[in-house]
């Protein structure tokens, strides 16, 4: 996988938390089947649980409470960053399927390589604490942002 693959990945995942206010498990349970770009809008359907016991592995489930599935609106700069994330991952998809024109709807738009598996939460979490860590992005409290922080953000 490319490096501007895996950067924009996880650039995807931050400003959709941030665009979106959606929750660490229901950006890695986005499936392009959930997303309407002409209507701009997404539907949240599925979020990936984490077991305690492996972190690193997660699994499909439905949202915890009726009110977690719900549409979510879409401003301008989603919409066009979730495009971006379509065009380069069909390339990415093209690669092994030179054939196709579409990628699968079931396929995760945050998801690994050409968005095939969906990604762990724990693993998002952990990538955007070490990213703010680095460039020192700080809250209110002095610490490093967390990907749950710019769900408050959002709100």
């Amino acid at each position: 996988m490319s490096a501007t693959r895996t950067k924009f990945w996880s650039k995807t995942a931050y400003l959709l938390a941030f665009y979106t206010g959606m929750r660490c498990e229901e950006i890695c349970g986005l499936r392009w089947l959930d997303v309407n770009l002409p209507a701009e809008k997404l539907i949240v359907n599925v979020v990936v649980g984490t077991s305690d016991n492996d972190l690193k592995r997660g699994y499909l489930k439905k949202p915890k409470y009726a009110c977690s599935h719900r549409t979510i609106p879409l401003m301008k700069p989603a919409v066009d960053l979730l495009k971006k994330q379509y065009d380069l991952q069909l390339k990415e998809y093209q690669k092994n399927n030179p054939e196709e024109k579409e990628i699968p709807l079931n396929h995760f738009v945050c998801g690994e390589y050409d968005g095939r598996e969906f990604r762990s939460p724990t693993y998002l979490s952990a990538r955007f604490r070490q990213f703010c860590a680095y460039k020192g992005i700080n809250g209110t409290t002095g610490k490093p942002l967390s990907l749950h922080d710019l769900r408050h953000t959002f709100a």
